[in-house]
Formats: structure tokens, C-alpha cells, sequence
């Protein structure tokens, strides 16, 4: 159904004013809008297969990270910390399936108690744990469903599971709030590109759909570029056959809404790259440098340092950062940005 006009343009009305307030002022200059907790660093994709093919974290996946779940009092520290300081959301993973988090639902009333909501991503293959992603103050649940096939399920995701999650999807877009969001998420890569079209016209107008070209920072996410599709250009072409358009920015996600409206996300020009909002710590304290980098990269231990400092200390660190630099999910002008709003 067509949003009604003078809905749409108070909407856009609305964007208007918030982008040229953050223009002026951007947020994250003060503090950081999302929290990421690695509340533990377990996923049952490669505890009962190989993991997805991309993924890092796995035990073969090269980046042999100490495991463990974080202490319930550092949760409780970390989210009345950011609750005090302007934070306005928390998402209760990293490298963990938030979906064998047994605290999801404490964390969630936490959260609402210190006036944030909260967002996971998960493979949503533990369909007996359904229950815990229905909760009013987890506004946005995120499904890695990378497949339009079981075959390909298996291959990408590494574990036989392609029915158990889309169950869980389907559960949850009955039987979640009415605040809350569904999003899936197709990240590409050699194996199921063929699948994208397919993909497409079973989940269009059912949930919001991200396609995401292989998040890649060379020499540090090394099992993405083993599995990149080979034609140099292939995320241009893609975008182009599905949206109508080449991306204006290189490697910039699509979002496909329920209305059926498709657009390519981009960098608005305050904005430096994927994490500029984004604070995270490790399951055992570490203040970490981005969620998409090994622990090696971290400012220090939890109770050693104000947080906050550490923010902004990141932020400058952000210049010349040995990860930052190769990175392909960072504004076309990511250090001219930094320079600008911190300097």
C-alpha cells in the first residue's frame, strides 16, 4: 500500500531536519548511539557444523580468540554506564549467537530501564529459543539467511539447518510486537549468488531484506576473500540489475523494504565508515578497536579506563589505523570526515 502523501512528506521532512542537524553537530562526536556487548563468543553453527563460510571467529576461521561469556555484573555495568552518557541501543552480541544467550531477556529489561532498546543479529536456527526474541524493548531482530536452497544453506552456513531457520523467521514474523522490526540478511558471496533473484521473490513484502556484498579488510578478514565472487566489479553489477542504478559509493548495501521500494544504502557526508556509531567490548573486557577486527586491536581492560575516553580516543585512532586503512566498508572520505568533526 502507498504511504499516504502528507505522511511521506513529513517523513522526509523530518530526515531533513536530522540530517542537517547532524551536519552541524554529528552524535557521534560525543558518544557512541550503539553499545556492542560480545556477551560470549559461542555460535552453534560451528559447534555443530563448520560455521558460515565467511566467518572469522569459527575455530578454523584464523583468528583463535580465547572463548567465554562475559560476568552478568559487567552487563549490568556497561549498559547503566551507557545509559548515563547518551547511548540509545545495545546489541547483545558480536562474535556469539545472541539466540543461546539465556540472559537475552533480562538484558532487554535492563536495557528498557536505562532507556535503551535493543538489536541482535542471529542465524535463528535454535527455533526451541524462539521465545526469547519476542520481547517489546528488542526492537529490531536481524536473521543471517544467506540461502535460498538447503544445499546452498549448508554450504555458506556450514550446518544442515536451513529448515530450522527459516521456522524461526516465519514463527517470528507472526508472532512478534508490533514495534518490532524483521530484517533479513543475504551476505554474498561465491556460493549462493545465483540464489539473489530467487531470494528475493519468496521474501519481498514479507520482511526487509539487506543484501550485503562480503564485508572485507585484507589481511585481517581472511576467510572472506577466499570466498568473494571473482569479477572484481560484481557488487556494481548486482546493484545496478536489482535497484536500476550503480552504487554512487563503492560496496554499499540494498535495502529491499516490505512496501517493495528498493535503495542503495550510502555514507551521508558526517559519517566515516560501518562503525562510526558503534562502541563494542569484548566478552572478557576488552574495549575493542571494531567489531570486525581480531581482540589484538583494543584499547585496554574495562575497569582500567573511562569508557567514554576511550571513545574518543578510538575515534582519532581511526586515522591511519592499520585496519582502517584496507577497509571497504568506510566513506570515500573517511579520514577528510575525522579531520573535519574531530580537529
Amino acid at each position: 500500500m502507498k504511504e499516504p502523501f502528507l505522511k511521506r512528506m513529513k517523513r522526509r521532512f523530518t530526515y531533513v531536519l536530522r540530517d542537517l542537524h547532524e551536519r552541524a553537530d554529528p552524535s557521534w562526536v560525543k558518544h557512541p548511539s550503539n553499545i556492542q556487548i560480545d556477551t560470549h563468543n559461542y555460535c552453534n553453527l560451528w559447534l555443530n557444523g563448520k560455521g558460515c563460510i565467511h566467518c572469522n571467529v569459527k575455530p578454523s576461521g584464523g583468528w583463535n580468540l580465547p572463548r567465554g561469556w562475559m560476568p552478568t555484573e559487567m552487563i549490568r555495568y556497561i549498559i547503566e554506564y551507557w545509559g548515563e552518557h547518551g547511548a540509545k541501543s545495545v546489541a547483545p552480541y558480536i562474535n556469539g549467537e545472541p539466540m543461546m544467550e539465556f540472559r537475552l531477556p533480562w538484558i532487554c529489561d535492563l536495557c528498557q530501564e536505562n532507556g535503551m532498546f535493543v538489536v541482535v543479529d542471529t542465524n535463528g536456527t535454535l527455533y526451541k529459543y524462539r521465545e526469547r526474541l519476542v520481547h517489546p524493548n528488542l526492537k529490531e531482530v536481524r536473521f543471517s539467511f544467506s540461502a535460498a536452497t538447503p544445499e546452498v544453506y549448508e554450504i555458506v552456513h556450514g550446518a544442515p539447518l536451513y529448515k530450522h531457520a527459516r521456522k524461526t523467521i516465519e514463527w517470528f514474523l507472526k508472532n512478534k510486537h508490533e514495534n518490532q522490526t524483521a530484517r533479513l540478511y543475504f551476505i554474498t558471496n561465491k556460493y549462493n549468488i545465483h540464489e539473489i533473484e530467487r531470494y528475493i521473490k519468496e521474501w519481498e513484502g514479507k520482511a526487509r531484506i539487506t543484501l550485503f556484498p562480503l564485508h572485507e579488510v585484507p589481511n585481517i578478514q581472511l576467510e572472506s576473500e577466499k570466498s568473494r565472487p571473482e569479477p572484481q566489479d560484481y557488487w556494481d553489477e548486482i546493484t545496478k540489475k536489482i535497484v536500476g542504478e550503480y552504487p554512487k559509493q563503492p560496496y554499499r548495501p540494498i535495502d529491499i523494504y516490505v512496501n517493495g521500494k528498493r535503495k542503495i544504502r550510502h555514507f551521508p557526508p558526517y559519517v566515516a565508515c560501518q562503525g562510526t556509531y558503534s562502541f563494542s567490548i569484548s566478552w572478557n573486557g576488552l574495549l575493542l578497536h571494531c567489531t570486525d577486527i581480531p581482540y589484538k586491536y583494543n584499547y585496554g581492560y574495562i575497569y582500567d579506563h573511562d569508557m567514554l575516553e576511550v571513545w574518543h580516543k578510538r575515534n582519532r585512532m581511526k586515522l591511519g589505523h592499520p585496519a582502517c586503512s584496507v577497509c571497504n566498508v568506510k566513506h570515500p572520505k573517511h579520514d577528510e570526515i575525522l579531520r573535519k568533526y574531530l580537529f
